[in-house]
């Protein structure tokens, strides 16, 4: 399979990444938090406190600022925020710094973010305001934030105070930790323990998976598909080096001439990246199918452009992908035969996703050709009328059908229960059917609520797949032959969840049961397995919603249960359970308002609503709403999970994480019945009626429960369900929030949420169900990797190597029979007067015996006539949605109509479910009637041009024909337009193949190493090494002076110091052991040479002998010195004139042409240097440039301004033509010329472009 990415490097692939940083300020730095919020915001401030003045309002990209502050805020904060323009922020910041005085106060955390490329500035904001309030404003933090909006790195600076709000002003940063009594808590040493305010490392894990969470959401919701991880690579299992934030501080020291070390770290981790996906380019398969389990050439060429500099790397790392055995394509793309469009791109996988996929079908099939879960029917009905008795209910029609089929002998059962129809009630009447049988039943879901509804419900021993995935990889747990394992919520598990449970049940020899509805919510990661399993093995679906009373809006949860959401809005406007708020009017408060009176009535009523900052302000208004009324009195606060909030008796609470000691599921509710103000626990009554007490020291994982997000709604029913709808709502959101009532349901939007009607109604019809790899195992790619995939591991049976064979073989005859037919239809074009026989067999038979017009009188002998075949009901239903399109092609004749015919068609013969039998159908007629023939006789039945073919059936089946005739014209015309199809596609695939190689090999050459050497090889040198560095050491400059130390120390010694000197000198270099000379100089130095003075008759020196003995252990140290660094200079060189000889034996290139035209244009006075340098041909001949300066540099040593300067150049070019060691010189110092003056431009155009640097930039903590 070859690829060929149809983007050129040089587009620019935005994606969105992720980055969370936290800086300090302190006054020890001398920093000030006023004038860092100046700088931040573009504002103009003065610091109260000090009476400073700091101007920032020249800087530019500064779009947006807010000052949050949180809830319950003291008095003068929320005055202080109510002040106009910038004053919030200079008052409060001017607050801080008159409050921290201490040398070691720390006055602000900031956070800065990276926003996501791909949402708008207003997108963002709210992105920004949701992370905001629920993870700083939240835990009483102020957060002071302004939004950059730099091109191509959008980011928003956050910041926060380091002390607690208070009354008068703030309150200590350390505060003593209580422990469930109240009392103060200490460690085993006795010291008291305490905790910090603010954010502080321990916050960072949390704070950073927030972000990402929020980021992901967002784009979710704005319809893009991406997501961003803030785990390392390493987590992720990608062979990547993560880069550091670089900040505007180190960019603007490089800018002024200095050196950043993160700027250069972050460099070198760039380039370890970019060699790492050179050397296995398969790692960008690795990233991108992190996240996406099906994806496209556009997805693959957006990361590869992030991790190469250039395009030759660029177009390398794109064919050598599209060449991986690793790359599956899964569909090939389609094109408009008319226009040559590509309609449909590309979709492929990777073999890794496509094993995994794989093997949960392969399993799957495994449990389902299974035998031995029977339960005998006597058993079965007595679990029905045990449990119909016990409830005082009887079961539907549906139900029992359900459970029979749940409870047959195959391996695996899939349901598909939609929302409210019964699952847990079938799933209980199962349990007790199996247990009756011998049979042990356990259950799983993804969350831990869903795991007590199956409990609960259906008296399932059940736990949280994580839970099972846990106790099997340690070997706990395990199941048996025999027992059933209930999978329920399924559409919420991802493949490879879903791929440890069935390999695990197949492997035990128990029975699945996978239950879920595959419309409701999207699976958190990768592949829609539930899906595939259940169009796979087969399904039952329980339809009758029984949760709803009114017969009209079971009829709607109806229509969202199969996917028709449009019809179902539609049908609650006309029932006026939606509305549109009127302008002007609070759509939140409105809908509070309604439910209020549902309330008040004492329904189990809820609101619901899609984001997270919409569910604030709902409960805060349902709260306001109750007060007024007269409840919720005597108010308390207590510190969550959220930030601190104010409670009271009556409260309705949902809890927002599993709590072990209690417990407490994610996503249950209850009552605040009790509080305890002296140890500040809380009495609630859940759901069950049972009443818990929670110590919120310990567990503090709650908040107000009125109005919730629709995901935590899944899997509950109420009486009354209000819907707070926005525009980030999509058909999956929409059928679990008008699916959650029994008795009513109410939906209001704001006017200004969308455009229209339409645009409220596509919005919330939006299908973004996830897809997977198996679900295009049609095609024949997908065979082809299948087929590998068996070879490689030895799998499969000879019944599955014929499938997969046979696969192949029809798919490949089909298409050669759609190119015959083709060309037939060419030459009857080219030469109409000629007759056009379909087939040889028809060819021959005409010889035999002459055709009668009438093919009603004249049949052929009875011997040879053919049977016309029974067209099967599924390829009329075909045949109806083929005629359909047609029809409306005909009528609209646009390129989109166009484009219904082609992919309309394709699925007809190629794609669909039931292609196989559409080509089986239109095979049995090719040798008589071939699509060609019956396009050729037109759309109305003609006997007279279909005289030759007929005449070969019995008149029965002519008026079959005759009456099948549509039929025949509709599915020859589609198998017309896919064998145009294959040709268009065939002949695009061979001219884009052909335009992308000629452009890659002309962008090659341009760049490609000349291939004669600049610098010529030199295998053989006239000097042996041992001479070379002889020489070169004595006139080395630290040898020289090092001798030049030793003599003028010898000549306050001796008289004859330079004699003395030289024979030393001349002894170091010939190897002579030198320290038994100094030695005897030290003993006796009289014994070297002549010494300055004398001694008297008696021996005794003058006073000038005695000088010149004193300075004799001065002269032996630099004697000594000398020798020491002789021998190191002697060693480097020695290493280096090694090193030399070698990287000579191969000559050094010079530029590419490519590089050579950049300095030219460069050089050109006319020239805009800074476009040059900017450009990928600058960038790329930079690169070069530099790698041959370094080489250059490396083999012959730095030079000032010409090459000459170097001794090993100059031995180099004495062994060559004087005149061509000349011009080597020249242009060697040329290219180093060129790049000294572009380092220099560059250096002033990245000067001209940073910003100067005040206090009020901080260290940054590393994250």
């Amino acid at each position: 399979m070859k690829f060929f990415s149809k983007l050129l490097y040089g587009s620019a692939f935005a994606m969105a990444i992720y980055h969370l940083s936290v800086k300090e300020f302190s006054i020890a730095r001398g920093q000030s938090a006023v004038a860092a919020v100046a700088y931040r915001r573009a504002a103009n401030l003065i610091n109260e406190s000090t009476g400073q003045y700091h101007s920032y309002s020249n800087k530019p990209a500064v779009i947006h600022s807010e000052f949050a502050i949180p809830e319950g805020s003291p008095k003068w904060v929320r005055e202080l925020s109510e002040l106009p323009g910038d004053q919030p922020s200079q008052k409060f910041w001017s607050q801080v710094e008159h409050h921290n005085t201490r040398i070691n106060s720390r006055l602000a955390n900031e956070i800065v973010l990276a926003l996501p490329i791909e949402l708008t500035s207003d997108q963002n904001i709210d992105l920004v305001r949701q992370f905001v309030s629920e993870k700083l404003t939240s835990r009483g933090l102020v957060a002071d934030w302004s939004y950059h909006a730099v091109p191509e790195n959008p980011h928003v600076h956050i910041m926060v105070q380091t002390r607690p709000l208070a009354e008068d002003g703030f309150g200590p940063v350390m505060k003593p930790v209580l422990d469930n009594e109240g009392n103060v808590s200490r460690d085993k040493n006795g010291k008291i323990q305490y905790s910090l305010f603010g954010i502080c490392k321990l916050d960072l894990p949390g704070i950073r998976e927030a972000w990402a969470n929020v980021q992901n959401h967002h784009l979710a919701m704005h319809g893009h598909d991406v997501r961003v991880d803030h785990r390392s690579y390493e987590e992720q299992g990608i062979a990547l080096v993560p880069t550091t934030h670089i900040g505007v501080g180190a960019n603007a020291i490089v800018a002024n001439g200095g050196q950043s070390d993160r700027i250069e770290r972050n460099n070198e981790i760039q380039s370890i990246n970019r060699q790492a996906v050179l050397d296995n380019p398969e790692i960008i398969l690795d990233k991108i199918t992190a996240q996406k389990s099906v994806f496209n050439d556009r997805d693959i060429a957006r990361e590869v452009f992030k991790y190469t500099d250039n395009r030759a790397d660029y177009q390398s790392v794109i064919l050598r992908i599209g060449a991986s055995d690793n790359l599956i394509a899964l569909a090939a793309p389609v094109y408009d035969p008319v226009s040559d469009k590509e309609i449909t791109p590309a979709t492929y996988t990777t073999r890794a996703v496509f094993e995994n996929e794989y093997s949960i079908l392969e399993n799957a099939e495994k449990l389902h050709g299974q035998d031995t879960f029977y339960v005998p029917e006597k058993r079965v009905q007595a679990s029905i009328n045990s449990f119909e008795k016990d409830k005082g209910f009887s079961l539907s029609d549906e139900q029992k059908a359900v459970i029979r089929y749940v409870t047959q002998a195959q391996g695996i059962a899939t349901v598909v229960g939609y929302a409210g129809a019964g699952k847990s009630t079938v799933m209980n009447v199962v349990r007790q059917a199996y247990e009756a049988n011998g049979a042990r039943v356990y259950g799983a879901a993804l969350a831990g609520v869903a795991v007590d509804g199956l409990r609960e419900s259906s008296g399932i021993n059940s736990r949280t797949i994580r839970s099972w995935e846990v106790n099997w990889e340690r070997d706990k747990r395990n199941l048996q032959a025999g027992d059933v394992f209930v999978l329920d919520e399924a559409g919420m598990v991802s493949s490879q969840q879903m791929r440890t449970i069935v390999e695990h049940v197949e492997k035990a020899g128990a029975k699945l049961i996978v239950v879920g509805d595959h419309r409701q919510l999207q699976p958190i990661m990768s592949g829609a397995a539930f899906r595939g399993i259940a169009e796979n093995v087969g399904y039952r679906e329980l339809t009758g919603i029984i949760r709803q009373c009114n017969p009209e809006h079971v009829a709607a949860s109806l229509h969202l249960a199969r996917g028709e959401t449009r019809q179902a809005l539609e049908r609650h406007e006309a029932l006026g359970n939606i509305q549109i708020s009127a302008k002007g009017v609070d759509a939140r408060k409105q809908i509070v308002q309604e439910w209020g009176q549902s309330w008040n009535a004492g329904n189990d009523a809820i609101i619901l609503t899609h984001r997270n900052d919409d569910v604030e302000a709902l409960n805060q208004y349902a709260r306001s709403l109750l007060k007024d009324a007269g409840g919720l009195q005597d108010e308390f606060s207590l510190t969550t999970s959220k930030g601190t909030k104010s409670f009271a008796i009556g409260d309705k609470i949902i809890f927002l994480e599993g709590d072990y000691e209690t417990g407490l599921k994610n996503g249950s509710v209850g009552f605040i019945t009790e509080y305890d103000q002296k140890t500040r626990s809380i009495s609630v009554e859940v759901d069950n009626g049972k009443t818990v007490s929670i110590d919120t020291a310990r567990y503090n994982s709650f908040t107000h429960g009125y109005a919730q997000t629709i995901h935590k709604s899944q899997g509950k029913t109420v009486d009354d369900a209000f819907i707070y709808a926005t525009s980030m709502m999509d058909a999956q959101l929409s059928y679990v929030a008008l699916t959650r009532h029994r008795d009513n349901v109410r939906l209001i939007t704001s006017p200004d949420a969308f455009k229209d009607r339409d645009d409220f109604l596509n919005r919330l019809s939006n299908d973004r169900q996830k897809d997977v790899s198996f679900l295009h195992r049609h095609t024949q790619d997908y065979a082809d990797a299948l087929r590998g995939f068996m070879e490689r591991r030895d799998l499969g049976t000879p019944s599955d190597w014929k499938a997969a064979v046979e696969r192949t073989v029809n798919h490949w005859k089909g298409r050669l029979e759609q190119v015959t037919e083709r060309l037939r239809s060419v030459r009857q074009r080219l030469f109409p007067s000629q007759e056009i026989q379909s087939t040889p067999e028809q060819r021959a038979q005409s010889v035999r015996s002459p055709v009668n017009p009438s093919p009603v009188t004249s049949p052929v002998p009875a011997q040879t006539l053919r049977v016309y075949p029974v067209m099967p009901d599924n390829v009329r239903q075909v045949v109806a949605r083929l005629q359909h399109t047609f029809e409306h092609a005909e009528r609209m004749d646009t390129d989109r109509s166009r484009k219904e015919v082609i992919n309309t068609s394709q699925n007809a013969f190629v794609d669909g479910s039931h292609s196989r039998e559409v080509r089986t159908f239109m095979a049995g007629l090719k040798d008589v009637m071939g699509p060609t023939t019956i396009l050729a006789a037109g759309q109305k039945f003609n006997a007279e041009k279909l005289a030759p073919a007929l005449s070969q059936f019995s008149a029965a089946d002519q008026q079959k024909i005759e009456g099948d005739w549509p039929a025949l014209h509709s599915l020859a015309r589609a198998s017309f337009a896919v064998n145009q199809l294959e040709v268009a596609k065939l002949i695009h695939s061979e001219s884009k193949d052909n335009r992308i190689e000629a452009a890659y090999e002309k962008s090659v050459s341009l760049w490609r190493t000349p291939d004669k050497e600049l610098v010529p090889a030199m295998p053989v040198f006239n000097e042996d090494i041992a001479k070379i560095v002889s020489r070169i050491a004595a006139s080395h400059p630290e040898t020289v002076k090092a001798a030049n130390y030793m003599q003028k120390d010898l000549a306050q010694c001796y008289t004859d110091a330079g004699a003395i000197a030289k024979l030393f000198i001349n002894d170091v270099r010939n190897g002579v052991n030198v320290h038994d000379t100094l030695a005897m100089m030290q003993k006796n130095p009289e014994q070297i040479g002549d010494m300055h003075g004398k001694r008297n008759f008696f021996g005794r020196p003058n006073e000038e002998r005695a000088a010149a003995i004193a300075a004799i252990p001065a002269a032996v140290s630099a004697m000594r010195h000398f020798a020491s660094r002789y021998e190191n200079v002697t060693q480097d060189v020695t290493q280096k004139e090694t090193l030399f000889r070698q990287q000579m034996q191969t000559g050094l290139p010079g530029l590419s042409q490519g590089a050579t035209n950049f300095i030219e244009k460069f050089n050109d006075d006319g020239a805009n240097k800074e476009q040059l340098l900017n450009s990928d041909e600058g960038k790329q001949a930079r690169r070069e440039i530099g790698e041959f300066m370094s080489a250059f540099t490396e083999r012959f040593g730095r030079f000032e301004t010409s090459p000459t300067e170097s001794e090993r150049f100059n031995r180099v070019a004495a062994t060559i033509d004087p005149a061509i060691a000349s011009e080597l010189a020249t242009q060697v110092q040329h290219v180093k010329s060129a790049e000294q003056s572009i380092d220099l431009h560059s250096s002033a155009y990245s000067l001209g472009q940073s910003q100067s640097l005040s206090q009020s930039r901080g260290n940054e903590i590393e994250v």
